[in-house]
């Protein structure tokens, strides 16, 4: 029997042939034959090309070669094929009820009903936008809270004539959906939570967490995973525990003025400001506040901002930022907590490890006032801005002058800088992250967040080749790649000094995005250990291979292919929850 298998991180496909190394070995045989000798197949051949009798004889001899030798097929994951069955099952009741609603023109409850379902994609993540209002799922007291069986077979049976029920009981068309949905919806989310609570018990804790955003996006009044995520109830609405604070000390988020007192409403609406003491007009207050020394402060639940742009740039440049925190804090909640404290947050309770310092964050008027306040930074390295522990710095586009893709580039630049601050302070890490080497996944973990943008009422994350379609495969088609043992050796440093980092951070960016995303998600639990020793300096050069359980030269041939795929949903194929692959849990 052989041992010592590296893993790799390709997709099954019945055309393909399967590798495996063995220690200096290379095997080649289909997939059947590879369990059969107890190795765990690792990279792939496409086989499409040759004659079908030679596909149909390898069936045919791996299906004699496991019977005669009675080894079990591979492996299946409980978990997912639950959560696989679990979404199946909702997404055709949904469509279900949709079409029955659509039937009786009931336009409202089609809504309902397909809001329900978080949209997925194979190759970027998407984050459900949460209401901040409560009762989205609310029934009328006088309607039942589970569908009567008369009125589920009148759904399901698409009969046109209503079942005739006593008075007490009948309900009209848009109450029968309603409950149907509402019913439908807060089943599924409960189902989903169970799974993610399973999911952290198996050191499943990045699956948990998607897991428990699906469910929070089907039932939005979840207290559990509201909890889980720092919202808790206040009247009628869902709030961090700061903004529930100042809310009980008379303070409101106004759109462009954020938090100020509710008295004072009126007269900043009116273009009043109060100012040391005493009301002035919003131009007296610009005068006065021309210098960031005394600029405005805008405090949000996670920031401190101080800018001497103005106040209502500063709010909106918060609320990207505070945008940007949750969306990563539910991409890598993983990184913030370990196993025992997502299963105590998941049961609705508080970790004692869940609150942070503010990020400090300076956010300039202009370039020339930027680079005025930091003359040792070369503008033409800092574009938009940087991290300068302990503040983030940037500034702001002049929105006449510069082009949309400019003001798209700062954006990107702000979420990629923010996102280093995020990793180097929320959890205690060296200040000397990446000096010696792995900087790869440094950069690499902040390239996947800047793509960070609205799409509809949801947030996606982490998508392919994000403005540098077109250009990325010429690069690596002229240039070629790093092999992974001198990516891993690269050190800050030696980064920041190379002839084109342009080169490093696309290499990085598509390394972390192949790990996170390939093999169905298999190896993203690993990804964020590996994030976690980086940053708190417990890395060492065979970190990669160590942690992910990858051999740095099967893991070239792999990043080779995936670079030289065209079509990007064909460079993962990953279902998110459905079809991830069983592994180790990372520890």
């Amino acid at each position: 029997m052989l041992s010592n298998h590296s893993l790799s991180i390709s997709l099954f496909d019945p055309t393909m042939m399967w590798h495996a190394s063995t220690g200096d070995k290379t095997f080649t045989a289909p997939y059947g034959l590879m369990l059969a000798e107890g190795i765990r197949p690792i990279v792939r051949t496409d086989l499409s090309g040759m004659v079908k009798i030679r596909q149909i004889f390898q069936v045919i001899f791996t299906f004699l070669l496991l019977s005669c030798v009675c080894y079990p097929a591979a492996p299946t994951d409980p978990l997912l094929s639950k959560a696989n069955a679990t979404a199946v099952t909702f997404k055709n009741d949904v469509d279900a009820i949709r079409r029955w609603c659509e039937r009786k023109e009931l336009d409202e409850e089609v809504r309902l009903a397909q809001d329900g379902v978080l949209a997925s994609s194979p190759d970027r993540t998407v984050i459900p936008n949460i209401p901040l209002k409560s009762g989205v799922l609310d029934l009328d007291k006088t309607l039942p809270k589970i569908l009567p069986k008369e009125y589920e077979n009148y759904i399901a049976s698409s009969a046109l004539e209503k079942p005739k029920m006593s008075d007490e009981k009948s309900l009209t068309d848009k109450q029968i959906a309603r409950v149907s949905i509402v019913t439908m919806r807060r089943k599924h989310a409960d189902e989903l939570y169970d799974l993610a609570r399973q999911a952290v018990k198996k050191g499943r804790g990045a699956l948990a967490m998607q897991l428990a955003m699906t469910a929070l996006h089907a039932n939005p009044d979840h207290a559990q995973i509201r909890n889980a995520f720092g919202f808790y109830k206040f009247k009628d609405e869902w709030r961090p525990a700061w903004e529930v604070a100042q809310l009980k000390d008379g303070l409101v988020d106004h759109e462009k003025f954020g938090w100020i007192r509710k008295n004072e409403v009126e007269k900043y609406e009116a273009g009043q400001r109060y100012y040391q003491g005493k009301w002035i007009t919003t131009k007296e207050e610009g005068a006065e506040r021309r210098t960031i020394q005394n600029g405005w402060t805008i405090e949000t639940e996670n920031y401190r901002i101080r800018t001497d742009h103005s106040l209502e740039e500063g709010v909106r440049f918060s609320r990207k930022l505070e945008s940007l925190y949750r969306s990563w804090n539910m991409v890598f909640y993983r990184y913030r907590f370990n196993d025992a404290e997502l299963s105590v947050m998941l049961a609705g309770k508080t970790s004692p490890n869940a609150s942070h310092p503010k990020y400090g964050v300076i956010f300039y008027s202009d370039k020339q006032d930027f680079l005025s306040n930091h003359p040792n930074l070369d503008p033409q390295t800092y574009q938009g801005g940087a991290y300068i522990k302990p503040h983030c710095v940037f500034y702001a586009q002049d929105t006449n002058r510069s082009s949309s893709w400019d003001q798209e580039r700062t954006l990107q630049v702000m979420y990629h800088e923010a996102t280093h601050q995020l990793f180097a302070e929320t959890k205690q890490a060296t200040s000397k992250y990446g000096d010696r080497f792995n900087y790869w996944i440094v950069e690499g973990a902040a390239m996947f967040m800047q793509s960070l943008r609205q799409e509809g009422t949801n947030i996606v994350v982490g998508e392919p080749e994000y403005r540098y379609a077109g250009t990325e495969r010429e690069f690596m088609a002229k240039d070629g790649f790093l092999p992974t043992r001198d990516m891993t050796a690269v050190s800050k440093r030696t980064w920041v000094d190379h002839r084109d980092k342009m080169l490093l951070y696309r290499q990085a960016d598509n390394m972390f995005k192949l790990l996170f995303y390939g093999s169905d998600g298999y190896y993203r639990d690993r990804l964020i250990v590996y994030l976690q020793q980086v940053y708190s300096g417990k890395d060492a050069p065979d970190t990669f291979e160590k942690t992910l359980g990858i051999e740095p030269g099967l893991f070239d041939k792999e990043f080779a292919r995936f670079m030289e795929t065209k079509n990007s949903e064909n460079r993962v194929k990953n279902v998110p929850i459905n079809t991830m692959k069983r592994g180790v849990p990372a520890k």
